[in-house]
C-alpha cells in the first residue's frame, strides 16, 4: 500500500507563496505516495482551478486521518480535529519570519500527543531566527511551466515587479526607481502594485496591476529583467518570484537582503544591490547591451535547472514518504 501523505494550509488565495508551495509540494509528491490537499477555510476558487482540495469540516468528521500530515504555513491553526485524526507523522513548513506564530503552530500540534513535529524552513536565517532546530528545503518550481521565451524585435526596454499587493512587499525608495526608470525610457509593469497607486499617480510609464490580473508565465514573458527589493524591514525568506523569473530566462536584479541572495553570483547570474543610486546603474546598463541580457538569462537558467533538477525531487520524496 502506498504511503499517504496530507497537505495542509489555508488555500486563501493562489498567489501566496505558501499556497504554490503546498500545490507543487503536492504534485510532486504525488508520484510517490497518495496525496491529499487540505484547507482549513474554504479555498479560493482560483485554487481550485490547480488542485483538487477539500475543506476541513470537523462536524462533518472530514479531515485527515492517519499518514504524514505536512502543515503549511505558520498562520494555519489547526483545530482540535487533529486529536482524533492519528498522524503518525507531523511536518511543519515555515515560510515567513513570524517567530510568534511558528512557536504557537508548533506547540499546538506537540500538544496533540503523538509523534515530534519536525520543521522545514525555507532558509537558514529564518530557521535561526524563530530557533527550533529543523530542515532548510527549497520550494518547488515548476521549471517547465516557467520557461524563456524570447522577447519580440523592436518592443523596447520593460522592467517588472510581481509580487502580492501590500506595501511591505515593496522598499520604502520603490516609487522613487520606479519613477527614474521611466524618466529613462523604460516601461515599468508592476503586477501586484496597485497600493502604490497614490504614489505613482500621473507618471505614464509605469503600470500598475492587481496580483493574478494575468498569468505569472505571461507576465514574465513581457519582460525583459526583473526588480526586487523589499521593505527594509521585511525579511524575503525565499523570493519565488525571482527564482520563476530566472527560470524564464530573465536577469534579476535584487535587493542584497534575501534568501534568494545566496543563489545568485553578482553579474554572473543576477545582480544584487544595496541602494537605489546601484539599482540605477544595472537597469541603465542592461537596457543598452542585448547580448549581456541574454547572457545573464542564460546563466540564470542554468541555474534553477541545477537547483531543480531530478536529485531535488528524489531528496524531497525521500524527506517526506516513509520507505
Amino acid at each position: 500500500m502506498r504511503a499517504v501523505v496530507h497537505i495542509i494550509t489555508k488555500f486563501e488565495g493562489v498567489t501566496g507563496g505558501g499556497v504554490q508551495r503546498a500545490i507543487l509540494l503536492g504534485k510532486m509528491l504525488a508520484r510517490h505516495a497518495r496525496v491529499k490537499l487540505w484547507s482549513t477555510h474554504v479555498p479560493h476558487p482560483d485554487v481550485l482551478k490547480q488542485a483538487n482540495v477539500t475543506t476541513i469540516e470537523p462536524l462533518r468528521l472530514q479531515f485527515p486521518r492517519s499518514g504524514t500530515f505536512v502543515v503549511v504555513g505558520s498562520y494555519v491553526h489547526v483545530g482540535r480535529w487533529i486529536r482524533w485524526a492519528r498522524p503518525q507523522r507531523k511536518i511543519v513548513i515555515l515560510n515567513t519570519e513570524a517567530p510568534d506564530e511558528a512557536r504557537r503552530l508548533c506547540g499546538a500540534l506537540a500538544a496533540t500527543g503523538g509523534p515530534h513535529c519536525d520543521i522545514v524552513y525555507a532558509d537558514e536565517e529564518l530557521r535561526d531566527g524563530i530557533g527550533i532546530p529543523g530542515t532548510v528545503q527549497l520550494s518547488p518550481i515548476d521549471i517547465e511551466r516557467f520557461r524563456p521565451a524570447g522577447r519580440p524585435a523592436g518592443a523596447g526596454f520593460t522592467v517588472g515587479r510581481m509580487s502580492r499587493d501590500y506595501r511591505y512587499k515593496f522598499h520604502e525608495t520603490g516609487p522613487d526607481l520606479f519613477r527614474r526608470m521611466a524618466g529613462c525610457g523604460m516601461t515599468v509593469r508592476i503586477m501586484g502594485g496597485t497600493c502604490l497607486a497614490g504614489e505613482l499617480q500621473g507618471v505614464e510609464s509605469v503600470a500598475l496591476k492587481p496580483t493574478g490580473a494575468e498569468s505569472a508565465v505571461d507576465f514574465l514573458h513581457s519582460l525583459d529583467c526583473l526588480l526586487y527589493r523589499t521593505r527594509s524591514d521585511w525579511y524575503e525568506t525565499f523570493g519565488r518570484v525571482v527564482f520563476e523569473a530566472m527560470a524564464c530566462g530573465l536577469p534579476v536584479i535584487c535587493g542584497a537582503r534575501g534568501g534568494y541572495a545566496k543563489y545568485i553570483k553578482h553579474g554572473v547570474n543576477g545582480y544584487l544591490f544595496d541602494d537605489d543610486d546601484e539599482a540605477a546603474k544595472i537597469l541603465l546598463r542592461l537596457r543598452d547591451d542585448a547580448r549581456l541580457r541574454a547572457d545573464i538569462g542564460r546563466n540564470a537558467r542554468g541555474t534553477v535547472e541545477r537547483m531543480y533538477g531530478p536529485q531535488f525531487e528524489e531528496e524531497i520524496a525521500r524527506y517526506y514518504v516513509p520507505r
